[in-house]
């Protein structure tokens, strides 16, 4: 309630792996799923209307997809997902193999995309770009938008590191060594990490990334929702 009234408009996403038992078995937690629909009522009840489920697409997971996507617009969420990636330094150093089943990937993400266009809300039809888009580097690798990191956006550290983005792990420099931003920012190691991403740097697909990717190309993504929700979306 405190919070609210400081700042009525804060979001709160929470983070779920998979629909009713699924999402339980993953996280190892007890009635987990059913802890998580108990803090959406409580916030409703309480006036916050910025709220989402997060959903993190993996193998075991992947048939909730829908069933999650669902859930959320059935209690009035907003609703986002990320495919599980790998990162040196953002994710704990864990090696990412997610390779889930592609025709239920395909299906899930033919329904959540077509959902969204199916709506007059243009939020909801960046999202279904944003699927479109992470669909495509699930199966690829590869990004169907450029995003420019370490330009446009960048990843700060605990320790005050910059990286270009959270799996681009060169770094740009520490501020606690800079006295001022521009100084890092515009720095050697900066732009000797900006090069590095250009030629070594690896495929990235995620919203803290393709955000700015999405802005950046803003007739591409029209294009294509103008497109598939006159046609529907077919993987």
């Amino acid at each position: 309630k405190k919070i609210l009234e400081i700042k009525p408009g804060i979001g709160i996403a929470i983070s779920v792996d998979g629909y009713g038992d699924m999402h339980e078995k993953i996280r190892g937690i007890p009635s987990a799923w059913d802890k998580n629909m108990d803090l959406v009522e409580r916030l409703q009840k309480l006036g916050m209307k910025n709220l989402r489920l997060a959903f993190t697409i993996l193998p075991e997971n992947v048939q909730d997809f829908g069933k999650v996507y669902d859930e959320a617009k059935k209690r009035g969420l907003q609703f986002t997902h990320a495919f599980a990636q790998s990162s040196e330094h953002y994710f704990g150093g864990i090696h990412v193999e997610n390779h889930p089943d592609i025709k239920v990937l395909q299906e899930q993400y033919s329904y959540v995309m077509n959902q969204e266009l199916k709506s007059w809300n243009l939020k909801r039809w960046v999202r279904a770009y944003f699927a479109y888009g992470l669909y495509r580097f699930s199966m690829e690798l590869k990004q169907v938008l450029t995003n420019d990191p370490g330009t446009k956006f960048f990843y700060l550290d605990p320790r005050g590191v910059m990286y270009p983005s959270v799996v681009h792990t060169y770094s740009m420099g520490n501020i606690q060594n800079h006295d001022t931003f521009d100084a890092l920012w515009y720095g050697t190691r900066a732009k000797d990490a900006r090069k590095k991403v250009e030629t070594e740097g690896v495929a990235a697909w995620m919203i803290c990334t393709a955000r700015t990717a999405i802005k950046r190309h803003p007739l591409k993504v029209a294009a294509w929702v103008f497109k598939n929700k006159i046609f529907g979306v077919t993987l």
